[in-house]
């Protein structure tokens, strides 16, 4: 479900051989994330973060996107 978000955001940058490398990527560590956090809970950071980005998508808002997903790579938990 996760990547399937990120995925979405991915598609519009029209780079394929970037999106394959992420793809890879996630398929080799989505398994060690399941590990760490295996039930998702709603007060995780990445939960509210992909919520401002959607929220940030909907009002057209490209910086506010960038800032939701950059948040969540650096502190997701």
């Amino acid at each position: 479900m996760v990547f399937a978000f990120k995925s979405l955001l991915y598609h519009p940058a029209d780079l394929p051989i970037a999106l394959k490398i992420v793809e890879g990527l996630w398929l080799r560590t989505v398994p060690h994330i399941h590990l760490l956090y295996p039930a998702p809970r709603d007060t995780r950071t990445g939960v509210r973060c992909h919520r401002d980005a959607v929220s940030a998508l909907r009002a057209g808002d490209a910086p506010g996107v960038r800032t939701a997903m950059q948040r969540d790579l650096i502190e997701h938990r």
